[in-house]
């Protein structure tokens, strides 16, 4: 497999772990039994991901920068553009845009994504953030 394609493919791994662990907590109210299994799978997709992608040098993302990634990368694909910083913080429930901002920064230092200052919908993602 070449590196790029491992790469994708170890992100796509955090992206659907972050996407099983929001499961988890919503099936755990309902169902603990569920829950616990779905946490667990969870995990294990977790260790996988960050096992390869710090084999391959490069920095793993934390389990907010992955949900960050994760809606940037929905969002793009349902309206065909990117969110704004306020639509991130309300759609991952943060308290204010700068915490999505925050979180954008840390993207674009580990170039996932590059953020275009001076406009509202201003970051793309590189190659390295498309699965």
């Amino acid at each position: 497999m070449s590196r790029p394609t491992y790469v994708a493919l170890s992100r796509e791994l955090l992206s659907v772990r972050n996407r099983l662990d929001d499961l988890a907590a919503e099936y755990a109210s309902l169902d603990e039994d569920t829950g616990k299994i779905l946490k667990s799978y969870a995990d294990k997709l977790h260790e996988h991901s960050e096992w390869a992608l710090s084999r391959e040098g490069l920095d793993p993302l934390t389990k907010a920068q992955g949900r960050v990634l994760a809606f940037i990368r929905r969002f793009m694909a349902d309206k065909g553009m990117p969110p704004t910083r306020v639509e991130i913080a309300n759609g991952l429930g943060f308290t204010s845009a700068n915490a999505a901002q925050a979180h954008l920064e840390v993207l674009a230092r580990k170039r996932i994504i590059t953020l275009i200052p001076g406009t509202a919908r201003g970051l793309k993602l590189e190659k390295r953030g498309v699965p």
